[in-house]
């Protein structure tokens, strides 16, 4: 940076927490919702019970894998029900008549 302007960050830009909650109340850095970071956290736990069940030796499975599965299965079903609502909630709706 300093080679570009001739100037050090902290003379360019200030303080650097200050710059970076500037960023954030102008909109340039968004923060995720606690909903987003919620349905984030679902979706990774949805992931690691996947990779679960693809690693597991299903020629002698025991009530642990079943478990595993029909748990995998319910997160599924609740991300993609979700995922569906948000989205016709989000739908642009067209005016009567069109």
């Amino acid at each position: 940076m300093k080679d570009a302007t001739g100037t050090r960050p902290q003379e360019e830009f200030g303080d650097v927490e200050r710059y970076a909650l500037s960023l954030v109340e102008e909109g340039g850095a968004r923060r995720p919702t606690r909903k987003a970071v919620r349905w984030m956290q679902i979706a990774a736990c949805f992931v690691l019970f996947a990779l679960g069940v693809l690693n597991t030796d299903w020629d002698d499975p025991s009530l642990f894998e079943y478990l595993h599965l029909g748990t995998m299965a319910l997160i599924g079903w609740w991300l993609v029900k979700n995922h569906r609502d948000k989205s016709q909630t989000n739908r642009p709706r067209s005016a009567p008549g069109e």
